[in-house]
């Protein structure tokens, strides 16, 4: 036991002591805080602006052109009209105005408007006009035809749906199903990134100490078990480190950063999502290693790891290419039967948590599924290293190494 603790400080060692591993673990709440701060940052700069945009204007009707500019001033857009069009596109290519936009002269039956611009326009101009001058010109349209705009328009709105959450203290928050795609893609992509990046670096090591005959002098002394255990223990207390940093900077955002500046935090980065995130992440990684050190020790070299790895690697991308039809359908058959399947089960049911909480003994059964699974892969994975890691000179396939299982 003694030894395989030696091997896990080592590999621990190898792991977190170099400079990438410090530069991602200091760049991962940055990552995280953008996630989930930015979001609301640039909402509020949406809905209010800090400059005032530049817009000019070539129009015949000095009415409409007051109307429009008074509308459009409340959005801290600013139309400056001119006489002369060539004028007016020259200080719009010069940098001087943001657009232009040019009214025709029989602008009440037309149905298409120009606006020009250097660089394609910002999104926000162009909305805000294009909302202003739709709303203008329907009302006189409908002023023409002996209508009351305002009464028409109150006849005519469509009621909108609101989603909320409530939390167990009673605490409302409004849910944007765009904004839970968002997050559910990003977690989904954390746990599929570092699951990766570890499950390689366990690959490429067992690998590597295989084909330099490392690994001979190391079962002098140790059963090839203890090694396996050793890298896989190694590194996860790597990354279990490195996620706990990850996590904890993120709980801190949303609790005390997001509320003390007033930000908009969105309803789906809870504290308990963030522990869901955290321990399917944990999950993955033993379920996974195991995996990628078994195949490690049977590859020949690294182009024969990446081939046998492939058909590893598909369990995690069906979660990512099935990630929009979880989130508008979380309680569906297939979402159910992968949120239990146990290799594709930490991505689904997390997909599964931050849509809809499904119920909790959905949740534990799939824990204990997972759980169950990685002792059994772990067990198998075992003794496929045993006789792989002295196997040299062949490239064996999926039917061949299976075998050994049996061996």
């Amino acid at each position: 036991m003694h030894k395989v603790f030696t091997i896990i400080r080592e590999e621990f060692k190898m792991t977190a002591a170099n400079r990438a591993f410090i530069l991602l673990t200091i760049l991962g709440p940055f990552l995280i805080g953008a996630i989930t701060i930015l979001p609301g940052l640039l909402a509020n700069k949406a809905l209010n602006p800090e400059k005032e945009y530049q817009i000019g204007l070539y129009v015949q009707d000095q009415s409409f052109a007051a109307e429009l500019s008074e509308r459009l001033r409340e959005g801290k857009i600013i139309l400056r009209h001119g006489a002369d069009l060539e004028s007016l596109k020259s200080q719009v290519v010069s940098g001087e105005l943001e657009g232009l936009l040019v009214i025709p002269a029989h602008y009440m039956e037309e149905r298409i408007f120009t606006y020009y611009t250097k660089q394609g326009g910002n999104l926000y101009v162009t909305q805000a006009i294009e909302g202003v001058l739709g709303g203008i010109i329907v009302s006189k349209r409908l002023a023409e035809e002996g209508l009351d705009p305002g009464r028409i328009a109150s006849l005519t709105a469509r009621p909108s749906l609101k989603t909320m959450t409530i939390d167990q203290e009673g605490k409302e928050k409004s849910q944007d199903v765009m904004e839970v795609l968002l997050i559910a893609l990003t977690f989904v992509m954390m746990i599929y990134m570092t699951v990766i990046l570890y499950g390689q670096s366990i690959g490429r090591s067992v690998l590597m100490e295989k084909t330099s005959k490392t690994v001979e002098i190391l079962l002098s002394s140790v059963s090839p078990s203890a090694i396996m255990f050793g890298k896989i223990f190694g590194k996860g207390c790597a990354a279990i480190l490195q996620s706990g940093i990850w996590v904890s900077m993120a709980i801190f955002i949303v609790k005390i950063v997001g509320p003390r500046f007033g930000l908009a935090i969105p309803a789906a980065l809870t504290v308990s999502n963030f522990l869901y995130l955290f321990s399917f992440f944990i999950l993955a990684f033993f379920l996974y290693a195991a995996i990628y050190a078994a195949l490690g020790a049977a590859a020949e070299d690294e182009q024969h790891l990446n081939q046998l790895l492939w058909p590893v690697l598909l369990f995690l991308i069906v979660p990512m290419v099935m990630i929009s039809g979880l989130i508008f359908n979380p309680e569906s058959s297939i979402a159910i039967f992968f949120s239990l399947f146990p290799f594709t089960a930490p991505l689904v049911m997390l997909i599964r948590v931050l849509v809809a909480a499904p119920p909790f003994l959905e949740i534990l059964l799939c824990y204990g599924l997972i759980i169950a699974t990685i002792g059994i892969i772990v067990l198998l994975s075992s003794r496929i290293f045993r006789i792989g890691i002295l196997m040299t000179g062949k490239k064996f396939n999926f039917k061949q190494i299976l075998s050994w299982l049996w061996r």
